[in-house]
């Protein structure tokens, strides 16, 4: 059982710290920051698992990504997930048209793109 406890620099505490007293903190970053102060106290990874009601395996790996990228290693990482399947151009104007009053554009109904790109871009 790896019960060494994890080093914390005085600011990485700090800002873990601060972490758990923000009310609008994500709840999944609240837990990690939980974990790792838990973890630099010296509590076994067991132990703190149990506390906070997840599996030891979860608790390990955030322990694992803090000690490897500090408190950027809480941060989920980047999905691969499905491309987007129009341009950046495309849903700017989407947007943009959207936060506008639709009877300027002379829109009743359902729009596809290229009927919409034809009405604002002329």
């Amino acid at each position: 059982m790896h019960t060494t406890p994890l080093v914390l620099t005085v600011e990485q505490r700090q800002r873990l710290e601060a972490l758990l007293r923000r009310p609008t903190a994500a709840q999944r970053l609240v837990e990690r920051a939980l974990i790792v102060l838990a973890a630099s106290d010296g509590r076994p990874r067991r132990a703190i698992a149990r506390d906070l009601a997840m599996r030891p395996a979860t608790v390990r790996k955030w322990c694992r990504r803090f000690e490897l990228r500090g408190i950027d290693g809480l941060q989920d990482k980047a999905r691969s997930g499905r491309p987007r399947c129009i341009s950046a151009s495309d849903r700017c104007l989407v947007i943009a048209t959207a936060c506008q009053d639709p009877a300027e554009h002379g829109l009743a109904g359902h729009l596809d793109l290229p009927r919409f790109r034809g009405l604002v871009t002329s």
